[in-house]
Protein backbone atom coordinates (compact mmCIF):
# COMPACT_ATOMS: atom_id res chain seq x y z
CA UNK A 1 0.00 0.00 0.00
CA UNK A 2 1.08 3.41 -1.02
CA UNK A 3 2.74 5.37 2.00
CA UNK A 4 2.65 9.20 2.40
CA UNK A 5 6.09 9.14 3.51
CA UNK A 6 6.84 7.38 0.31
CA UNK A 7 5.71 9.94 -1.53
CA UNK A 8 8.11 12.04 -3.46
CA UNK A 9 8.06 15.74 -3.25
CA UNK A 10 6.30 16.43 -6.55
CA UNK A 11 3.76 14.16 -5.50
CA UNK A 12 2.89 15.70 -2.45
CA UNK A 13 3.21 19.17 -4.52
CA UNK A 14 0.33 17.57 -7.01
CA UNK A 15 -1.35 16.34 -3.57
CA UNK A 16 -1.51 19.69 -2.16
CA UNK A 17 -2.61 21.40 -5.13
CA UNK A 18 -5.56 18.88 -5.33
CA UNK A 19 -6.23 19.98 -2.00
CA UNK A 20 -6.49 23.75 -2.18
CA UNK A 21 -8.78 23.44 -5.57
CA UNK A 22 -10.95 20.81 -3.13
CA UNK A 23 -11.18 23.70 -0.99
CA UNK A 24 -12.00 26.39 -3.28
CA UNK A 25 -14.58 23.92 -4.80
CA UNK A 26 -16.08 23.50 -1.44
CA UNK A 27 -16.25 27.11 -0.93
CA UNK A 28 -17.34 27.99 -3.92
CA UNK A 29 -20.26 25.80 -3.88
CA UNK A 30 -20.98 27.04 -0.47
CA UNK A 31 -20.30 31.16 -1.46
CA UNK A 32 -24.26 31.26 -1.16
CA UNK A 33 -24.82 30.05 2.18
CA UNK A 34 -24.42 31.85 5.41
CA UNK A 35 -24.19 30.54 9.13
CA UNK A 36 -25.74 32.99 11.65
CA UNK A 37 -24.53 32.21 15.45
CA UNK A 38 -26.16 33.08 17.95
CA UNK A 39 -24.84 35.22 20.80
CA UNK A 40 -24.42 38.60 22.60
CA UNK A 41 -26.78 40.69 20.59
CA UNK A 42 -27.45 38.36 17.93
CA UNK A 43 -30.98 37.14 19.01
CA UNK A 44 -32.84 34.42 17.28
CA UNK A 45 -35.37 36.77 16.21
CA UNK A 46 -32.96 38.80 14.87
CA UNK A 47 -30.92 35.75 12.90
CA UNK A 48 -33.96 34.83 11.65
CA UNK A 49 -34.81 38.59 9.96
CA UNK A 50 -31.23 38.86 9.05
CA UNK A 51 -31.83 35.49 6.89
CA UNK A 52 -35.27 36.50 5.78
CA UNK A 53 -33.40 40.18 4.17
CA UNK A 54 -30.42 38.61 3.10
CA UNK A 55 -28.71 41.28 5.11
CA UNK A 56 -27.09 41.66 8.27
CA UNK A 57 -29.76 42.79 11.03
CA UNK A 58 -28.63 45.50 13.88
CA UNK A 59 -26.62 42.42 16.00
CA UNK A 60 -25.47 40.17 13.78
CA UNK A 61 -22.95 39.27 11.67
CA UNK A 62 -22.94 36.05 9.35
CA UNK A 63 -20.02 34.10 8.70
CA UNK A 64 -19.18 32.96 5.17
CA UNK A 65 -18.79 35.05 2.17
CA UNK A 66 -23.00 35.94 1.80
CA UNK A 67 -26.38 35.17 2.56
CA UNK A 68 -27.79 32.80 -0.31
CA UNK A 69 -30.75 30.50 -0.92
CA UNK A 70 -29.44 28.00 1.95
CA UNK A 71 -28.64 29.52 5.44
CA UNK A 72 -27.81 28.19 8.50
CA UNK A 73 -28.75 29.32 12.21
CA UNK A 74 -27.02 28.23 15.11
CA UNK A 75 -28.01 27.99 18.19
CA UNK A 76 -25.68 27.01 21.55
CA UNK A 77 -26.14 24.83 24.92
CA UNK A 78 -28.18 26.75 27.36
CA UNK A 79 -31.61 28.41 27.35
CA UNK A 80 -33.29 31.41 25.09
CA UNK A 81 -36.55 32.55 26.37
CA UNK A 82 -38.91 34.81 24.04
CA UNK A 83 -40.33 37.47 24.83
CA UNK A 84 -41.84 38.27 21.63
CA UNK A 85 -43.69 35.93 18.50
CA UNK A 86 -40.54 34.36 16.29
CA UNK A 87 -40.16 36.24 12.74
CA UNK A 88 -42.16 33.44 9.70
CA UNK A 89 -39.11 31.96 7.67
CA UNK A 90 -40.19 33.50 4.48
CA UNK A 91 -38.99 32.62 1.23
CA UNK A 92 -35.45 31.43 2.24
CA UNK A 93 -34.44 27.47 3.12
CA UNK A 94 -33.26 27.27 6.47
CA UNK A 95 -31.35 24.85 8.72
CA UNK A 96 -32.29 25.76 12.52
CA UNK A 97 -29.58 23.72 14.41
CA UNK A 98 -28.67 23.17 18.53
CA UNK A 99 -26.37 21.28 20.05
CA UNK A 100 -28.33 18.65 21.24
CA UNK A 101 -31.99 17.59 22.68
CA UNK A 102 -32.24 18.99 26.08
CA UNK A 103 -29.51 21.45 25.83
CA UNK A 104 -29.87 24.19 23.35
CA UNK A 105 -33.87 25.01 24.64
CA UNK A 106 -36.22 27.70 23.39
CA UNK A 107 -38.41 28.56 25.98
CA UNK A 108 -40.97 29.91 23.34
CA UNK A 109 -43.11 31.34 26.82
CA UNK A 110 -46.54 31.26 25.02
CA UNK A 111 -45.22 33.00 21.89
CA UNK A 112 -45.10 31.54 18.37
CA UNK A 113 -42.05 29.05 17.67
CA UNK A 114 -40.85 28.05 14.16
CA UNK A 115 -42.66 29.07 11.32
CA UNK A 116 -41.72 28.26 7.47
CA UNK A 117 -43.09 29.20 4.35
CA UNK A 118 -46.36 30.93 5.53
CA UNK A 119 -49.22 31.31 2.75
CA UNK A 120 -48.99 32.89 0.10
CA UNK A 121 -45.47 32.08 -1.03
CA UNK A 122 -43.57 29.83 -3.79
CA UNK A 123 -44.82 26.44 -3.55
CA UNK A 124 -43.56 23.28 -1.85
CA UNK A 125 -39.96 24.50 -3.24
CA UNK A 126 -37.88 25.10 -0.17
CA UNK A 127 -36.18 22.90 2.15
CA UNK A 128 -35.86 23.52 5.91
CA UNK A 129 -33.80 21.58 8.40
CA UNK A 130 -34.40 21.35 12.40
CA UNK A 131 -32.24 19.57 14.55
CA UNK A 132 -30.96 19.08 17.56
CA UNK A 133 -32.69 21.53 20.06
CA UNK A 134 -35.92 21.14 22.28
CA UNK A 135 -38.85 23.83 21.94
CA UNK A 136 -41.32 24.34 24.68
CA UNK A 137 -44.40 26.43 25.53
CA UNK A 138 -45.30 27.72 21.82
CA UNK A 139 -48.94 28.90 21.25
CA UNK A 140 -49.71 27.62 17.86
CA UNK A 141 -46.69 24.95 17.04
CA UNK A 142 -43.49 24.72 17.95
CA UNK A 143 -42.93 23.77 14.35
CA UNK A 144 -44.87 24.71 11.36
CA UNK A 145 -44.08 24.42 7.21
CA UNK A 146 -46.98 25.31 5.91
CA UNK A 147 -45.86 25.37 1.96
CA UNK A 148 -42.42 23.21 1.71
CA UNK A 149 -40.51 20.77 -0.65
CA UNK A 150 -38.16 18.96 2.32
CA UNK A 151 -38.70 19.08 5.61
CA UNK A 152 -36.49 17.21 8.24
CA UNK A 153 -37.01 17.21 11.67
CA UNK A 154 -33.93 15.36 14.06
CA UNK A 155 -33.17 14.94 17.30
CA UNK A 156 -35.88 18.02 18.44
CA UNK A 157 -38.28 17.78 21.14
CA UNK A 158 -41.36 19.32 20.76
CA UNK A 159 -43.61 19.79 24.14
CA UNK A 160 -46.25 21.66 26.17
CA UNK A 161 -47.29 23.84 22.95
CA UNK A 162 -50.71 23.67 21.29
CA UNK A 163 -50.60 21.94 17.71
CA UNK A 164 -47.09 19.94 18.50
CA UNK A 165 -45.38 19.98 14.94
CA UNK A 166 -47.16 20.85 11.54
CA UNK A 167 -46.18 20.27 8.21
CA UNK A 168 -47.06 20.66 4.77
CA UNK A 169 -44.50 19.71 2.57
CA UNK A 170 -43.92 16.95 -0.47
CA UNK A 171 -40.97 14.64 1.93
CA UNK A 172 -41.30 14.80 5.34
CA UNK A 173 -38.35 13.38 7.62
CA UNK A 174 -38.96 12.70 11.17
CA UNK A 175 -36.36 10.55 13.12
CA UNK A 176 -34.59 10.14 16.80
CA UNK A 177 -37.87 13.08 17.89
CA UNK A 178 -39.73 13.46 20.58
CA UNK A 179 -43.40 15.49 20.33
CA UNK A 180 -45.45 15.44 23.67
CA UNK A 181 -47.77 16.83 26.20
CA UNK A 182 -48.71 19.32 23.83
CA UNK A 183 -52.71 20.34 24.41
CA UNK A 184 -54.53 21.96 21.30
CA UNK A 185 -58.09 23.50 22.25
CA UNK A 186 -57.59 26.56 20.42
CA UNK A 187 -56.41 26.38 17.10
CA UNK A 188 -57.98 23.84 14.38
CA UNK A 189 -55.81 21.67 11.94
CA UNK A 190 -54.92 23.13 8.45
CA UNK A 191 -56.09 20.50 6.47
CA UNK A 192 -58.49 21.88 3.81
CA UNK A 193 -61.87 19.39 1.95
CA UNK A 194 -61.05 16.75 5.04
CA UNK A 195 -63.23 15.12 7.74
CA UNK A 196 -60.09 15.16 9.65
CA UNK A 197 -59.29 18.73 9.25
CA UNK A 198 -59.99 19.19 13.70
CA UNK A 199 -58.09 20.45 16.28
CA UNK A 200 -54.78 18.44 16.54
CA UNK A 201 -52.02 17.89 18.86
CA UNK A 202 -48.83 15.48 18.19
CA UNK A 203 -47.35 15.59 14.73
CA UNK A 204 -49.47 16.76 11.79
CA UNK A 205 -48.31 16.00 8.17
CA UNK A 206 -50.17 16.84 4.71
CA UNK A 207 -47.83 15.99 1.57
CA UNK A 208 -48.25 18.84 -1.30
CA UNK A 209 -47.21 16.87 -4.61
CA UNK A 210 -46.13 19.63 -6.75
CA UNK A 211 -44.63 18.03 -10.00
CA UNK A 212 -45.87 14.86 -11.95
CA UNK A 213 -42.53 13.46 -11.01
CA UNK A 214 -42.74 13.94 -7.06
CA UNK A 215 -43.23 10.76 -5.28
CA UNK A 216 -44.70 12.27 -2.02
CA UNK A 217 -42.89 10.40 1.35
CA UNK A 218 -43.12 10.45 5.20
CA UNK A 219 -40.07 8.53 7.00
CA UNK A 220 -40.60 8.56 11.04
CA UNK A 221 -38.09 6.70 12.84
CA UNK A 222 -36.71 6.38 16.49
CA UNK A 223 -39.25 8.68 17.65
CA UNK A 224 -41.82 9.17 20.43
CA UNK A 225 -45.15 10.86 19.97
CA UNK A 226 -46.54 10.80 23.70
CA UNK A 227 -49.29 12.32 25.75
CA UNK A 228 -50.81 14.52 23.10
CA UNK A 229 -54.28 15.79 23.88
CA UNK A 230 -56.53 17.73 21.52
CA UNK A 231 -60.01 16.59 19.22
CA UNK A 232 -57.02 14.32 17.31
CA UNK A 233 -54.09 13.40 18.92
CA UNK A 234 -50.84 11.30 18.35
CA UNK A 235 -49.84 11.49 14.40
CA UNK A 236 -51.82 12.25 11.62
CA UNK A 237 -51.28 12.16 7.81
CA UNK A 238 -53.08 13.25 5.20
CA UNK A 239 -52.21 12.11 1.74
CA UNK A 240 -53.35 13.49 -1.90
CA UNK A 241 -55.79 10.43 -3.34
CA UNK A 242 -55.95 12.00 -6.69
CA UNK A 243 -53.81 11.01 -9.71
CA UNK A 244 -55.42 14.19 -11.58
CA UNK A 245 -56.10 17.24 -9.46
CA UNK A 246 -52.41 16.47 -7.18
CA UNK A 247 -50.22 14.55 -10.50
CA UNK A 248 -49.34 12.04 -8.30
CA UNK A 249 -49.18 8.30 -9.19
CA UNK A 250 -47.88 7.15 -6.12
CA UNK A 251 -47.26 7.85 -1.88
CA UNK A 252 -44.59 6.64 0.85
CA UNK A 253 -45.25 6.18 4.33
CA UNK A 254 -42.95 4.25 6.51
CA UNK A 255 -42.45 4.34 10.03
CA UNK A 256 -39.93 2.12 12.36
CA UNK A 257 -39.03 1.47 15.72
CA UNK A 258 -41.46 4.43 16.84
CA UNK A 259 -43.38 4.74 20.05
CA UNK A 260 -47.26 6.34 19.45
CA UNK A 261 -48.74 6.06 23.06
CA UNK A 262 -50.84 7.57 26.04
CA UNK A 263 -52.19 10.31 23.16
CA UNK A 264 -56.16 11.39 24.05
CA UNK A 265 -58.91 13.10 21.99
CA UNK A 266 -62.64 13.38 21.35
CA UNK A 267 -62.29 11.73 18.15
CA UNK A 268 -58.87 10.11 17.09
CA UNK A 269 -56.11 9.49 18.64
CA UNK A 270 -53.37 7.22 17.44
CA UNK A 271 -52.14 6.83 14.28
CA UNK A 272 -54.50 8.22 11.47
CA UNK A 273 -53.42 8.12 7.90
CA UNK A 274 -55.79 9.07 5.57
CA UNK A 275 -56.28 9.70 1.58
CA UNK A 276 -58.06 13.09 1.63
CA UNK A 277 -61.05 14.97 -0.29
CA UNK A 278 -62.16 11.88 -2.34
CA UNK A 279 -64.44 9.00 -2.04
CA UNK A 280 -62.75 6.72 -3.91
CA UNK A 281 -58.78 5.87 -3.09
CA UNK A 282 -57.10 6.74 -6.66
CA UNK A 283 -53.19 6.87 -5.53
CA UNK A 284 -51.18 3.46 -4.20
CA UNK A 285 -49.55 3.83 -0.93
CA UNK A 286 -46.55 2.25 -0.10
CA UNK A 287 -47.07 1.58 3.40
CA UNK A 288 -44.61 0.07 5.76
CA UNK A 289 -44.64 -0.43 9.46
CA UNK A 290 -41.95 -2.02 11.59
CA UNK A 291 -41.22 -2.53 15.20
CA UNK A 292 -43.71 0.15 15.64
CA UNK A 293 -45.61 0.47 19.44
CA UNK A 294 -49.23 1.73 19.50
CA UNK A 295 -50.18 1.75 22.85
CA UNK A 296 -52.36 3.12 25.56
CA UNK A 297 -54.35 6.05 23.19
CA UNK A 298 -57.71 7.02 24.36
CA UNK A 299 -60.94 8.34 22.96
CA UNK A 300 -63.98 9.78 24.93
CA UNK A 301 -66.42 10.66 22.29
CA UNK A 302 -67.91 14.34 23.33
CA UNK A 303 -70.03 17.13 21.47
CA UNK A 304 -70.01 14.35 18.77
CA UNK A 305 -72.41 15.17 15.94
CA UNK A 306 -75.06 12.88 14.15
CA UNK A 307 -73.83 10.62 11.51
CA UNK A 308 -75.54 12.77 8.89
CA UNK A 309 -74.06 12.81 5.56
CA UNK A 310 -71.97 9.21 4.99
CA UNK A 311 -69.58 11.35 2.93
CA UNK A 312 -68.51 13.08 5.66
CA UNK A 313 -68.47 10.58 8.35
CA UNK A 314 -64.99 9.12 10.09
CA UNK A 315 -65.12 6.20 12.33
CA UNK A 316 -64.37 7.19 15.91
CA UNK A 317 -60.94 5.07 16.51
CA UNK A 318 -58.03 4.68 19.07
CA UNK A 319 -54.85 3.06 18.11
CA UNK A 320 -54.47 3.14 14.39
CA UNK A 321 -56.65 3.83 10.70
CA UNK A 322 -55.86 3.44 7.47
CA UNK A 323 -58.16 4.68 4.52
CA UNK A 324 -56.81 4.89 1.36
CA UNK A 325 -55.16 2.30 -1.25
CA UNK A 326 -51.92 -0.06 -0.46
CA UNK A 327 -50.01 -0.02 -4.12
CA UNK A 328 -48.77 -3.70 -3.39
CA UNK A 329 -48.11 -6.34 -1.18
CA UNK A 330 -46.77 -5.04 2.04
CA UNK A 331 -46.21 -6.66 5.59
CA UNK A 332 -46.90 -4.74 9.07
CA UNK A 333 -43.43 -6.59 11.20
CA UNK A 334 -43.07 -6.25 14.75
CA UNK A 335 -46.27 -4.55 15.42
CA UNK A 336 -47.65 -3.79 18.47
CA UNK A 337 -51.29 -1.86 19.00
CA UNK A 338 -52.27 -2.61 22.57
CA UNK A 339 -54.80 -1.37 25.20
CA UNK A 340 -55.96 1.72 23.22
CA UNK A 341 -59.51 2.47 24.57
CA UNK A 342 -62.83 4.35 23.28
CA UNK A 343 -65.55 5.53 25.05
CA UNK A 344 -68.76 6.65 22.15
CA UNK A 345 -72.17 7.16 24.74
CA UNK A 346 -72.78 10.34 22.16
CA UNK A 347 -73.92 8.82 18.40
CA UNK A 348 -73.85 5.68 16.88
CA UNK A 349 -71.02 6.34 14.63
CA UNK A 350 -68.89 3.61 13.50
CA UNK A 351 -66.51 3.21 16.54
CA UNK A 352 -63.17 1.04 16.80
CA UNK A 353 -60.25 0.09 19.29
CA UNK A 354 -56.62 -1.32 18.18
CA UNK A 355 -56.13 -1.25 14.62
CA UNK A 356 -58.23 -0.30 11.42
CA UNK A 357 -58.16 -0.10 8.15
CA UNK A 358 -60.06 1.16 5.29
CA UNK A 359 -59.33 -0.16 1.34
CA UNK A 360 -60.79 -0.10 -1.82
CA UNK A 361 -61.61 -3.12 -3.95
CA UNK A 362 -58.60 -2.96 -6.21
CA UNK A 363 -56.12 -2.56 -2.91
CA UNK A 364 -53.30 -5.14 -2.50
CA UNK A 365 -53.93 -7.16 0.67
CA UNK A 366 -52.54 -5.84 4.49
CA UNK A 367 -50.14 -8.35 6.08
CA UNK A 368 -49.69 -8.38 9.69
CA UNK A 369 -46.47 -10.58 10.45
CA UNK A 370 -45.32 -11.54 13.88
CA UNK A 371 -47.85 -8.64 15.36
CA UNK A 372 -49.79 -8.44 18.42
CA UNK A 373 -52.66 -6.84 18.69
CA UNK A 374 -54.32 -7.27 22.35
CA UNK A 375 -56.27 -5.89 25.20
CA UNK A 376 -57.89 -2.78 23.18
CA UNK A 377 -61.27 -1.94 24.40
CA UNK A 378 -64.33 -0.48 22.74
CA UNK A 379 -67.14 0.78 24.72
CA UNK A 380 -70.19 2.47 22.44
CA UNK A 381 -73.77 2.67 23.59
CA UNK A 382 -75.68 3.08 19.96
CA UNK A 383 -73.74 0.65 18.16
CA UNK A 384 -73.62 1.60 14.37
CA UNK A 385 -76.20 -0.76 12.21
CA UNK A 386 -73.03 -2.28 10.86
CA UNK A 387 -72.57 -3.65 14.37
CA UNK A 388 -76.09 -3.97 15.32
CA UNK A 389 -77.12 -5.65 11.89
CA UNK A 390 -74.16 -6.72 9.59
CA UNK A 391 -72.03 -8.92 12.37
CA UNK A 392 -73.79 -12.41 13.56
CA UNK A 393 -73.48 -14.23 16.49
CA UNK A 394 -70.09 -12.91 17.73
CA UNK A 395 -68.14 -9.60 18.53
CA UNK A 396 -66.58 -7.72 15.80
CA UNK A 397 -63.11 -6.11 16.89
CA UNK A 398 -60.88 -6.98 14.22
CA UNK A 399 -60.85 -6.86 10.71
CA UNK A 400 -59.78 -5.70 7.41
CA UNK A 401 -62.18 -6.01 4.29
CA UNK A 402 -62.15 -4.69 1.09
CA UNK A 403 -65.31 -3.45 -0.72
CA UNK A 404 -66.84 -2.66 -3.93
CA UNK A 405 -69.98 -0.11 -3.78
CA UNK A 406 -71.07 -0.60 -7.14
CA UNK A 407 -70.26 -4.60 -7.95
CA UNK A 408 -71.31 -4.75 -5.22
CA UNK A 409 -69.43 -7.25 -2.99
CA UNK A 410 -67.07 -6.91 0.80
CA UNK A 411 -64.09 -9.59 0.13
CA UNK A 412 -61.33 -9.71 3.11
CA UNK A 413 -58.54 -7.67 2.78
CA UNK A 414 -55.92 -8.93 4.67
CA UNK A 415 -53.78 -12.05 6.09
CA UNK A 416 -52.01 -13.01 9.30
CA UNK A 417 -48.87 -15.02 10.29
CA UNK A 418 -46.91 -15.54 13.46
CA UNK A 419 -49.38 -12.95 15.29
CA UNK A 420 -51.39 -13.04 18.36
CA UNK A 421 -54.27 -11.31 18.25
CA UNK A 422 -56.19 -11.88 21.72
CA UNK A 423 -57.92 -9.95 24.80
CA UNK A 424 -60.13 -7.13 22.57
CA UNK A 425 -63.48 -6.53 23.66
CA UNK A 426 -66.12 -4.64 22.86
CA UNK A 427 -68.59 -3.73 25.37
CA UNK A 428 -67.09 -6.23 27.61
CA UNK A 429 -67.38 -9.07 25.35
CA UNK A 430 -64.40 -10.57 23.98
CA UNK A 431 -63.64 -11.40 20.08
CA UNK A 432 -61.25 -10.59 17.82
CA UNK A 433 -62.33 -11.69 14.32
CA UNK A 434 -65.78 -11.54 12.49
CA UNK A 435 -68.29 -13.63 10.64
CA UNK A 436 -71.29 -12.01 9.29
CA UNK A 437 -74.43 -12.61 6.95
CA UNK A 438 -74.56 -10.59 3.73
CA UNK A 439 -78.05 -10.70 3.60
CA UNK A 440 -78.18 -7.28 5.49
CA UNK A 441 -76.37 -5.78 2.74
CA UNK A 442 -78.72 -7.07 -0.13
CA UNK A 443 -76.39 -9.68 -0.77
CA UNK A 444 -76.03 -13.37 -0.35
CA UNK A 445 -73.72 -15.81 1.59
CA UNK A 446 -71.54 -15.74 4.79
CA UNK A 447 -68.71 -13.28 5.06
CA UNK A 448 -65.47 -14.40 7.30
CA UNK A 449 -63.12 -11.35 7.63
CA UNK A 450 -60.47 -13.23 9.74
CA UNK A 451 -57.22 -12.31 8.61
CA UNK A 452 -56.07 -15.29 5.94
CA UNK A 453 -54.42 -17.80 7.93
CA UNK A 454 -50.85 -17.72 6.85
CA UNK A 455 -50.06 -19.80 9.74
CA UNK A 456 -48.88 -20.02 13.30
CA UNK A 457 -51.49 -17.29 14.89
CA UNK A 458 -52.70 -17.41 18.01
CA UNK A 459 -55.91 -16.18 19.50
CA UNK A 460 -58.70 -16.36 22.29
CA UNK A 461 -61.56 -16.28 19.58
CA UNK A 462 -63.14 -19.31 18.09
CA UNK A 463 -64.58 -16.99 15.18
CA UNK A 464 -61.19 -16.64 13.55
CA UNK A 465 -61.04 -18.93 10.84
CA UNK A 466 -57.64 -21.40 11.12
CA UNK A 467 -55.95 -19.80 14.08
CA UNK A 468 -54.61 -21.80 17.28
CA UNK A 469 -57.24 -21.14 19.83
CA UNK A 470 -55.63 -20.90 23.75
CA UNK A 471 -58.86 -19.36 25.75
CA UNK A 472 -56.34 -18.25 28.51
CA UNK A 473 -53.89 -16.90 26.07
CA UNK A 474 -53.43 -13.20 27.72
CA UNK A 475 -52.51 -14.79 31.45
CA UNK A 476 -49.54 -15.80 29.63
CA UNK A 477 -48.32 -12.80 28.83
CA UNK A 478 -46.44 -9.86 30.55
CA UNK A 479 -47.62 -6.15 30.73
CA UNK A 480 -46.28 -3.32 28.26
CA UNK A 481 -43.41 -2.11 29.06
CA UNK A 482 -39.58 -1.21 28.46
CA UNK A 483 -37.78 -5.04 27.40
CA UNK A 484 -34.87 -3.26 25.95
CA UNK A 485 -34.93 -1.93 22.40
CA UNK A 486 -36.27 1.01 21.23
CA UNK A 487 -40.11 0.52 21.98
CA UNK A 488 -42.21 -0.94 24.78
CA UNK A 489 -43.07 -4.82 23.75
CA UNK A 490 -45.33 -7.21 25.78
CA UNK A 491 -43.23 -9.98 26.90
CA UNK A 492 -43.87 -13.82 26.43
CA UNK A 493 -44.08 -15.68 30.09
CA UNK A 494 -42.17 -18.59 30.49
CA UNK A 495 -44.80 -21.50 29.26
CA UNK A 496 -46.36 -18.91 27.35
CA UNK A 497 -48.05 -20.74 24.00
CA UNK A 498 -46.59 -18.27 22.12
CA UNK A 499 -42.78 -19.42 22.27
CA UNK A 500 -41.35 -21.60 20.00
CA UNK A 501 -44.52 -21.40 17.82
CA UNK A 502 -43.93 -18.99 14.73
CA UNK A 503 -42.59 -20.03 11.52
CA UNK A 504 -39.19 -18.48 9.28
CA UNK A 505 -40.44 -15.98 7.50
CA UNK A 506 -38.12 -14.03 4.52
CA UNK A 507 -36.98 -10.60 5.47
CA UNK A 508 -38.28 -10.78 9.03
CA UNK A 509 -34.54 -11.55 11.03
CA UNK A 510 -35.06 -9.58 14.31
CA UNK A 511 -38.33 -8.60 17.12
CA UNK A 512 -39.44 -4.98 17.74
CA UNK A 513 -36.83 -4.71 20.33
CA UNK A 514 -33.84 -5.68 17.86
CA UNK A 515 -33.17 -8.84 18.95
CA UNK A 516 -32.82 -11.70 16.78
CA UNK A 517 -35.31 -14.22 15.92
CA UNK A 518 -33.75 -17.46 16.07
CA UNK A 519 -34.65 -21.17 14.28
CA UNK A 520 -37.47 -21.25 16.71
CA UNK A 521 -39.22 -17.97 16.27
CA UNK A 522 -41.79 -16.57 18.90
CA UNK A 523 -45.07 -15.94 17.71
CA UNK A 524 -46.23 -12.09 18.13
CA UNK A 525 -43.55 -9.10 18.13
CA UNK A 526 -41.54 -10.15 21.17
CA UNK A 527 -39.06 -12.93 20.72
CA UNK A 528 -38.45 -15.21 23.78
CA UNK A 529 -34.84 -15.85 24.66
CA UNK A 530 -34.64 -18.68 26.66
CA UNK A 531 -35.27 -20.89 24.94
CA UNK A 532 -33.35 -23.86 22.94
CA UNK A 533 -34.25 -24.52 19.58
CA UNK A 534 -34.46 -28.21 18.60
CA UNK A 535 -34.78 -27.38 14.39
CA UNK A 536 -35.67 -24.95 12.48
CA UNK A 537 -39.42 -24.12 11.46
CA UNK A 538 -40.45 -22.97 8.07
CA UNK A 539 -44.00 -21.50 7.02
CA UNK A 540 -44.44 -22.51 3.69
CA UNK A 541 -46.91 -19.85 3.32
CA UNK A 542 -44.37 -17.26 4.78
CA UNK A 543 -40.79 -18.45 4.29
CA UNK A 544 -38.59 -18.94 0.99
CA UNK A 545 -37.46 -16.97 -1.75
CA UNK A 546 -40.90 -16.25 -3.06
CA UNK A 547 -41.75 -15.09 0.15
CA UNK A 548 -42.74 -10.97 0.45
CA UNK A 549 -40.09 -9.03 2.17
CA UNK A 550 -42.55 -6.29 3.46
CA UNK A 551 -45.11 -7.57 4.21
CA UNK A 552 -72.92 -2.50 -12.67
CA UNK A 553 -75.04 -3.35 -10.59
CA UNK A 554 -76.77 -0.63 -8.10
CA UNK A 555 -75.96 -1.25 -4.53
CA UNK A 556 -77.90 -1.40 -1.78
CA UNK A 557 -77.98 2.13 0.07
CA UNK A 558 -76.71 0.07 3.45
CA UNK A 559 -73.33 -0.73 1.56
CA UNK A 560 -73.04 2.29 -0.17
CA UNK A 561 -72.95 3.88 3.60
CA UNK A 562 -71.03 1.67 4.56
CA UNK A 563 -68.25 1.77 1.80
CA UNK A 564 -68.25 5.95 2.17
CA UNK A 565 -68.63 5.99 5.78
CA UNK A 566 -64.53 6.35 5.80
CA UNK A 567 -64.40 8.93 2.89
CA UNK A 568 -63.05 6.57 0.63
CA UNK A 569 -65.03 4.02 -1.96
CA UNK A 570 -64.05 1.00 0.41
CA UNK A 571 -64.85 -0.29 4.08
CA UNK A 572 -62.16 -2.03 6.22
CA UNK A 573 -61.61 -2.52 9.92
CA UNK A 574 -59.47 -3.84 11.86
CA UNK A 575 -61.07 -3.33 15.23
CA UNK A 576 -59.19 -4.63 17.47
CA UNK A 577 -60.53 -3.80 20.93
CA UNK A 578 -59.18 -4.35 27.17
CA UNK A 579 -57.69 -7.34 28.85
CA UNK A 580 -60.33 -9.98 29.87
Amino acid sequence: MLSILNLTKTNKLILAAFAFLAVLAFSGGRAHAATLNISGGCTLPIAIDSVNAGANQSGCTATGASYGTSDTITIPAGTITLSADLPAIVNKSVSIIGVGKGMTIVDADGHTGFLADPDPGPQATLDHVFRNFTITGASIAGIAALSSANVTIDNVEVDNSAMGVYIQATHVIVSNSTISDNVNTTFPGMMPDSDFNSYMAGLGIALQPVDPSDIPSIDITDSVITGNSSESAGILAFLPYETDTDNVDSLEFHMARTTVSGNSGEKWAGVVISEYSGTIAEVGTDLTLDAVTISGNEVNVVNAEPMGNPLESQPYVSGFIFNGRIASARNFTNVTAAYNTITNNVDDRLTGAGFTSSLPIDSAVLTFTNATIVGNETTQSQPSTFFQNFIVGNNPTFFVNRVDPFAPDMVNGSSAQNSLIAGNSRNGVIGSCVKGDKSVLGLSGLLDLTPSDLGNNITDDPNCSGYTVVPNVMSTLGPLQDNGGSVDTIALLDGSPAIKAGASVLGVSTDARGVARNSCPSVGAYQFEGVVCAATTTNANAGGAAAPNTGAKSAPLLLVIMATLLGSSSLAYALASKRC
